[in-house]
């Protein structure tokens, strides 16, 4: 997933479009999404910077290859995704990351994984939808020390699998389905989960005198 030559990227423009891409961004900043974006390979790589913010005003970045990512974020501080529509074989990916938000953000149709994060530091996803017609995994975090999920919406079920992670915390309003099929969450120290209509949930705990709770509504 991370074998790609940074080095043979551009650096994005503060104003992203189609012809920008693939690009790279290693600079702080507000960088904005400007219309529809097909992406034939990797769409942004965030890569070793801190303190972005990627706006993407409801457009859209889209892959129909299963290989492609439309957003990646490595060895970076403080990022966040917002307001945006994304498609691909894995729509976010990252590794070793100290705070990432996704917020307001549609993730459809991907072929692999919704989200696939490794080593975030804090992980904070809220309103999100995610939806893939190909039943892929939907979120996906190892070596985390706290992911917050909130109002996270579906209306297909999706998985969730975290791992690794001393801090989870899973809830959604009232007034949202949520369908999650197959929680699993392993190796934790502190875990609530507050969510409605869950299909099915599993909590494998390994990690011996751990304090996990688990609070449904």
């Amino acid at each position: 997933m991370f074998n790609y030559s940074i080095d043979e990227l551009y650096e994005c423009p503060l104003e992203i479009t189609e012809d920008t891409i693939p690009c790279k961004i290693t600079k702080p900043g507000l960088y904005k999404v400007k219309g529809k974006i097909n992406a034939n390979n990797l769409g942004i790589v965030i890569h070793n910077t801190s303190d972005v913010i990627i706006e993407g005003s409801s457009n859209m970045i889209k892959s129909e290859i299963n290989a492609n990512i439309p957003i990646m974020i490595y060895s970076s501080k403080n990022i966040t995704i917002k307001n945006i529509n994304l498609t691909g074989g894995v729509c976010i990916a990252g590794m070793d990351i100290d705070t990432l938000n996704i917020i307001n953000t549609s993730i459809k149709n991907y072929k692999e994984a919704g989200i696939v994060l490794d080593e975030v530091k804090q992980v904070n996803i809220k309103n999100v939808v995610i939806n893939s017609k190909f039943g892929a995994n939907g979120i996906v975090i190892n070596k985390s020390d706290e992911v917050n999920i909130e109002n996270l919406k579906t209306n297909i079920p999706i998985e969730v699998k975290i791992t690794n992670t001393e801090k989870v915390d899973i809830f959604n309003s009232k007034t949202l389905d949520l369908l999650l099929k197959n929680v699993e969450i392993i190796k934790l120290t502190d875990v609530k989960v507050r969510t409605k209509n869950i299909e099915k949930f599993k909590i494998i705990t390994i990690q011996e005198n751990n304090e996990t709770s688990v609070i449904t509504v």
